[in-house]
């Protein structure tokens, strides 16, 4: 959506999640006020259902070792893969 705004985010969800966590530390994009805040909200849902998804992967194998990154984000350890 962002890209029909002249606006391009690298592939890959980590590239994702850095813009939307950009976005919401009060970055401003040269864009009309109205798409500054609908990217603003996508932004803060993409933030939520990223913790919510890791979250919930974690707990879904309590024998995989999860650790907390950034703060929020739970990640699988690769190497207990």
């Amino acid at each position: 959506m962002v890209a029909e705004l002249g606006v391009y985010i690298a592939r890959g969800l980590a590239r994702v999640i850095g813009f939307a966590q950009d976005i919401l530390v009060d970055e401003v994009l040269d864009l009309p006020e109205i798409a500054n805040e609908v990217i603003h909200n996508l932004c803060k849902q993409v933030i939520a259902l990223h913790a919510r998804v890791t979250v919930e992967s974690c707990q879904a194998a309590p024998g995989k070792f999860c650790q907390r990154i950034d703060g929020f984000q739970a990640v699988r350890s690769p190497r207990n893969e």
